[in-house]
């Protein structure tokens, strides 16, 4: 997949969260101050390879990660974990 595509791919993804968010900000006070949010499909795993490695290179570096995998739940349609 060319970096465009990902990158076209991601802000679609991120868009889809914020819009979550911003209908449920309270589930986000956990959160850790200044982590970087990194988001997996629930269906496109090229993507999620990619995403994948991005993750892995942010810890490496030593950023605080939050995973956020979206679901096929509509009640629960997203999951948040650190990796």
């Amino acid at each position: 997949m060319s970096k465009a595509k990902i990158i076209f791919k991601n802000i679609s993804l991120s868009e889809k969260f914020s819009l979550y968010y911003l209908d449920n900000p309270n589930l986000f006070v956990d959160f850790p101050n200044n982590a970087s949010i990194v988001i997996f499909s629930k269906s496109d795993n090229e993507l999620n390879k990619s995403n994948d490695k991005i993750l892995k290179d942010l810890i490496q570096e030593g950023t605080e990660v939050v995973k956020v995998q979206e679901t096929s739940d509509q009640n629960t349609p997203w999951r948040f974990s650190s990796p």
